[in-house]
């Protein structure tokens, strides 16, 4: 994509998120990023990995979760400031995304985002990611894997960062947290347990997703362990519309010929509350 291409989705987004308690169409968007609305629609779908309607929505839906969390306002209020036209739209779309009315998440206390603002690449290197360029995380590498982490939220519900630090900080200590960089910042992770076989997280920041980074993990892992015989990844959302697929988009399609099995256990991991 051209740095000119790049510049637009910048662009949209920076209005997107200046907007976000205005009505908003594509036609707006598109106007501020200087686009057709049909061109924007394609290049902010390749770059963020959701078109741009989803992105408002799931923004929205993220500040009106942490002001249900972080203040008293009435829910009608939050509906109305997060562009909402009615309560009863706003209670529909929070629960299909949220699982839980505004006023029962409320009840529960515990804020996590659906998306975050989107962290725009604008320096990418072209390399390409292979198995002997991934290595195991250290303790300095934290940061820039929680900038990631946030990029890829949306297939990990109830991911609270108080919650996920604690299994970071302990994978890395036992050397089953893999990192690959690009341009200085991290492009891909993965956690693994080579007791279970189980990849218990990983994630693709959306700009790269064209490239077979998934593969080169699995390669890694490969080298790194053995005598395991067999992967498994857990999913959480299986046909769930808060889950947009970007942890590893596509990944379903490409699992049986890594001869990995896709499993939706009952409870999820310690670090999502």
């Amino acid at each position: 994509m051209t740095d000119q291409m790049l510049a637009g989705v910048g662009a949209a987004v920076e209005y997107i998120e200046s907007h976000l308690e205005s009505r908003l169409d594509l036609d707006q968007v598109a106007a501020a990023a200087h686009y057709s609305k049909y061109h924007l629609h394609r290049i902010f779908s390749e770059t963020v990995g959701i078109p741009v309607h989803e992105y408002v929505r799931r923004r929205r839906l993220t500040k009106a979760a942490g002001k249900l969390t972080g203040s008293c306002a009435p829910i009608l209020d939050i509906a109305l400031d997060c562009g909402y036209e009615s309560q009863r739209a706003f209670t529909t779309a929070f629960r299909e995304m949220y699982k839980l009315s505004p006023a029962e998440y409320r009840r529960q206390g515990n804020f996590y985002p659906l998306q975050v603002p989107f962290s725009l690449r604008r320096e990418i290197s072209g390399d390409i990611c292979s198995p002997d360029k991934i290595r195991p995380a250290k303790k300095e590498d934290i940061p820039a894997w929680m900038d990631l982490v946030w990029q890829t939220v949306g297939g990990y519900p109830h991911l609270t960062k108080q919650g996920y630090l604690p299994d970071l900080q302990r994978s890395i200590a036992e050397r089953r947290a893999f990192l690959w960089e690009d341009a200085g910042q991290a492009a891909g992770i993965l956690i693994f347990s080579p007791e279970s076989g189980n990849i218990e997280f990983i994630g693709i920041h959306p700009q790269y997703r064209k490239q077979n980074i998934f593969s080169a993990f699995l390669d890694r892992l490969r080298m790194e362990y053995p005598s395991c015989l067999r992967f498994q990844i857990t999913t959480y959302r299986d046909q769930d519309k808060a889950d947009p697929g970007s942890a590893v988009p596509g990944i379903s399609s490409r699992l049986p010929a890594h001869g990995i099995r896709l499993s939706y256990p009952a409870l999820p991991p310690s670090y999502i509350t």
